[in-house]
């Protein structure tokens, strides 16, 4: 059964507009910048991975090697992390939205 098109520009609408948690890549730079004064893993907390970034905090970024690594990686984590809260936020408001 397909979707009515209406609804389904409702809902991506509404959640696009509504959803407090998308995050921002410039941010979660400046929190991995943070390891530059020895502060390694906030940008990791901050997208939602909260056990690596205690993983990093207490070793300093995986001595360092994780946190350069993350330099290259922190634009997809980001791109997963808002595709993730969207779909969350799509779901949620699809139980919501009565289909006829």
């Amino acid at each position: 059964m397909r979707a009515n098109p209406r609804v389904a520009s409702y809902v991506r609408m509404k959640c696009f507009k509504e959803n407090p948690s998308v995050k921002s890549g410039p941010v979660a730079f400046i929190l991995w910048l943070c390891c530059l004064i020895g502060i390694c893993g906030l940008h990791r907390i901050y997208l939602g991975r909260f056990w690596t970034g205690l993983l990093w905090i207490f070793t300093f970024g995986l001595l360092g090697v994780g946190q350069l690594i993350d330099l290259f990686l922190l634009p997809g984590m980001v791109r997963e992390e808002n595709l993730t809260s969207r779909l969350q936020a799509i779901e949620r408001e699809r139980r919501h939205v009565p289909v006829r």
